[in-house]
C-alpha cells in the first residue's frame, strides 16, 4: 500500500481522473455479466477494473485538510473496496444476470445493475431478505414526507448517541487524533464494563449512519420524477436490537447490501467445507473490508482486532448451528437476545478500539449547525445552570 500522506488534496479535476476510470470499468464490467459467452472478455478487463478502484481509493485525499473529515476518506475506500469484490463477482460468474423489469436497453439495466446492491428488480435478489415496509407506497408524496420523518428521527438520535459516547469515552476518543476505548486509569472490570457500553452505543452510531446515508439518497431519488418508485427503495435493514440470534442479526437485521458478493466470492469455501465455508468465508472477506478502510484514515490497518471481530462472529454463527443440530431447537427468544448481543459486544470492543484508536470517532458527518441533541442538551445545561444561580442568590 503506499503512504497516506502522499495523497494529493481532491479538486473536480482530479475527481473526475479519480472515479471516472473506475466507475466506467465496472459499467463496462456490467454490461457485459448481462451478455452471454462474455466471461472470458471479463476476466479480461478485471485487472484494470481493480486497478483504476485501487487508484481510486488511495491517490487522494477527501478530508479537504480538515482532520474532522478525514472518515472520508474511510468512507472512499469503503466504495472502491465495494466496488471491486462486484467486479471480481461479475467476472467470475458463469451466467448473465437476469433484470425483472428489463427496460429494453442494455446501457440502462447495467446502470441500474450499478447501483442496485440489494438486487431490487432482478433474479439474484430472491435470497437477499427485504425488511417490511411500514412507510405509506401508494403515493410518492407520502412516501418522502413519512421517509423524511425517518431521516429526521435517526439524524436526532444519531446525535444523541455519538454525543454519549464523547461523554462516556476517555477524551481521546472523540477526536480525530483517536485513542483506545480501554482506560487505563480504571479498574480491570470497570474498564471493560465502560468499553463494552461505549461499544453497544457505537453500533447504534455506525448503524444510525448507514441509515441516515440511505434515506438521504431515497429522498432525493424519488424525488427526480419518473426516475423510481416507492417499492425501489424498501427499508434498509431492520432494527439489529431486535436480533434474537447471531445468524439472524448478520443475516436480515443488518443491512444486505454485499450479501450476494459475498456469498459468491466465497464459492471455493463453501465447495469444500458446505455451509461452514460460506459462513467462514463471508465473514473473513467482510474483516479484510472493513480492516482496508481503515488505511484511509492514514493510520494503517489492523486485522488482528477488526478480522478477529468477524471471525468471531462466524464462530457465534456456527455455535448456534451447533446447538440446533444437538438439541433440535433454534437459538431464540429471551436467551437468543442476551447471547446475541453479549456475544456481537464482548467481540465488538476488539473492532470499535481498533477504529477509534485510528480517530474515526472524530469524524463529523453532520454539520454543527445539524446537530439537534447536542443543542437540547446545550440548552438544558445552561437552563439548569441558570437556576442554580437564581437559586443560590435567594
Amino acid at each position: 500500500m503506499p503512504d497516506p500522506a502522499e495523497r494529493l488534496p481532491m479538486t473536480p479535476v482530479r475527481a473526475a481522473k479519480s472515479f471516472g476510470p473506475a466507475y466506467l470499468c465496472c459499467y463496462l464490467m456490467g454490461i457485459l455479466v448481462l451478455k452471454p459467452g462474455t466471461r472470458i472478455a471479463r476476466l479480461a478487463i478485471l485487472p484494470v477494473a481493480l486497478y483504476t478502484a485501487s487508484k481510486a481509493a488511495t491517490t487522494y485525499d477527501h478530508s479537504g485538510g480538515d482532520p474532522t473529515q478525514t472518515f472520508q476518506n474511510f468512507g472512499q475506500c469503503l466504495g472502491m473496496l465495494m466496488v471491486s469484490m462486484r467486479v471480481v463477482e461479475w467476472a467470475v460468474l458463469a451466467h448473465p444476470l437476469e433484470c425483472t423489469r428489463k427496460s429494453g436497453s442494455t446501457l440502462l439495466d447495467a446502470a441500474d445493475l450499478l447501483t442496485n446492491y440489494r438486487g431490487i428488480g432482478w433474479t439474484w435478489s430472491k435470497h437477499v431478505p427485504f425488511p417490511p415496509e411500514t412507510r405509506p407506497t401508494h403515493s410518492r408524496a407520502a412516501f418522502v414526507v413519512a421517509t423524511s420523518l425517518r431521516l429526521i428521527k435517526d439524524v436526532f438520535i444519531y446525535d444523541a448517541l455519538s454525543s454519549a459516547i464523547r461523554r462516556l469515552a476517555p477524551p481521546s476518543v472523540g477526536t480525530p487524533a483517536g485513542g483506545s476505548i480501554f482506560d487505563e486509569s480504571l479498574p480491570p472490570l470497570q474498564r471493560y464494563v465502560y468499553s463494552s457500553l461505549i461499544t453497544f452505543i457505537y453500533g447504534g452510531v455506525f448503524w444510525l449512519s448507514m441509515d441516515i446515508a440511505y434515506y438521504t439518497a431515497t429522498v432525493f431519488a424519488i424525488c427526480i420524477p419518473g426516475l423510481y418508485q416507492p417499492s425501489d427503495w424498501p427499508p434498509y435493514s431492520q432494527l439489529p436490537l431486535r436480533a434474537t440470534s447471531i445468524a439472524r442479526f448478520w443475516g436480515t437485521h443488518w443491512h444486505q447490501t454485499l450479501r450476494r458478493t459475498l456469498s459468491v466470492l466465497s464459492t471455493p469455501l463453501r465447495k469444500v467445507f458446505g455451509r461452514p465455508g460460506t459462513v467462514l468465508g463471508a465473514f473473513l472477506l467482510s474483516g479484510v473490508l472493513h480492516d482496508w478502510c481503515m488505511w484511509g484514515m492514514g493510520k494503517g490497518t489492523n486485522f488482528a482486532q477488526t478480522g478477529g471481530f468477524f471471525m468471531a462472529m462466524a464462530l457465534g454463527v456456527l455455535l448456534e448451528d451447533a446447538w440446533t443440530k444437538m438439541t433440535g431447537r433454534r437459538v431464540d427468544g429471551w436467551s437468543g437476545w442476551l447471547w446475541t448481543m453479549a456475544w456481537t459486544t464482548a467481540w465488538g470492543n476488539l473492532l470499535v478500539d481498533a477504529w477509534m484508536r485510528n480517530g474515526l470517532g472524530g469524524g463529523e458527518i453532520l454539520p454543527p449547525q445539524v446537530r439537534p441533541a447536542r443543542a437540547l442538551l446545550a440548552w438544558v445545561s445552561k437552563s439548569a445552570n441558570s437556576t442554580t444561580i437564581q437559586y443560590s442568590h435567594r
